[in-house]
């Protein structure tokens, strides 16, 4: 079976998928591939706003050895690119401190009940200026946090490094940035597809 697909998703699946040692290349982290975890668009909800404990979704996030990285991405034709600075969204920006806050608080215990979890993260959060409830204790959204963070702690050997990632694939080959170009606390990672393309579809493989 043949796969083929275009845009921003197919891209960024795509260079998750074949790319990975590019990717993690800038940070240092030669991982091996059997080191890697990636969640593809990992959700925690779609609603915003300070009464309300979702907090949105990310591109993806790789966990390895070395660190966890919490990752936008964007193709060459994305508006936002036309910026420099590259600027993302506010509410981008506060879900990468909202699950960095989550991360940081799972791994610094062995073990937690859901309650005593939620209760130091909102604690945490107050510290942290971060204006938003956490989710009861019994909801989905708890669950699914609870289940994403035991992944990436096991994946990343508990590692404390979160880094936030902007990647961004390009279908041209004709895009030029440079570090100075990252938005503010992120690390620009820039791949080239062009070469990948067939009739400017990106071939997509599951094996």
């Amino acid at each position: 079976m043949k796969v083929l697909g275009y845009g921003e998703d197919a891209l960024t699946l795509w260079a998750l998928t074949e790319r990975m040692e590019s990717i993690l290349a800038p940070f240092g982290d030669t991982s091996g591939l059997n080191e890697v975890l990636v969640l593809y668009r990992p959700s925690f909800g779609r609603r915003g706003g300070t009464t309300s404990s979702q907090f949105g979704e990310f591109d993806f996030i790789i966990a390895t050895p070395r660190a966890v990285y919490l990752g936008e991405a964007k193709w060459d034709k994305s508006s936002e690119l036309q910026e420099r600075p590259i600027r993302l969204k506010g509410e981008q920006l506060l879900r990468h401190k909202i699950f960095t806050a989550y991360y940081r608080e799972w791994i610094s215990r062995p073990a937690w009940t859901a309650n005593d979890f939620l209760d130091r993260v909102q604690a945490r959060f107050k510290r942290e200026g971060i204006d938003k409830p956490t989710p009861p204790p019994d909801s989905r959204l708890s669950g699914n946090l609870i289940s994403v963070l035991t992944m990436l702690a096991s994946a990343g050997n508990q590692t404390e490094e979160v880094l936030n990632m902007l990647l961004v694939v390009d279908s041209s080959g004709n895009l030029t940035l440079s570090d100075g170009d990252s938005p503010s606390g992120f690390r620009l990672v820039c791949i080239d597809a062009s070469g990948a393309l067939e009739s400017g579809l990106i071939p997509l493989s599951f094996a």
